[in-house]
């Protein structure tokens, strides 16, 4: 079937202006500034500040037996909700293997 002449035109054109692009979405805000970090793997002697003392091998040996505890427990072995209260904690030194996390890590 062949269309007419006026057919062939009004499917050829349109009338229709183009339609601007669409602008860019908006930019999403920052994201917040992340909150500071406790200092849960200092050691007592490093939050003594004593000037001139020089850390050792037992300061990291602290470090390290905090990160181990946290890898075996779940859990850091000092916590609170400010940072004075934390020093505070890691100043006495005294942390338990109570809680039931413990009960699948060995003794010996």
């Amino acid at each position: 079937m062949r269309r007419s002449g006026s057919e062939d035109a009004r499917a050829t054109t349109t009338n229709t202006p183009a339609r601007p692009p669409d602008p860019p979405p908006p930019t999403p805000p920052p994201p917040p500034p992340p909150k500071k970090q406790q200092q849960q793997y200092v050691a007592p002697e490093v939050i003594a500040g004593i000037p001139g003392l020089e850390y050792g091998p037992k300061v990291d040996a602290w470090s390290a037996g905090v990160v181990l505890f946290v890898l075996l427990g779940g859990y850091p072995p000092f916590w609170a909700e400010s940072e004075p209260a934390l020093f505070g904690l890691v100043r006495r030194g005294h942390f338990t293997f109570d809680d039931p996390a413990w009960a699948g890590v060995s003794d010996g």
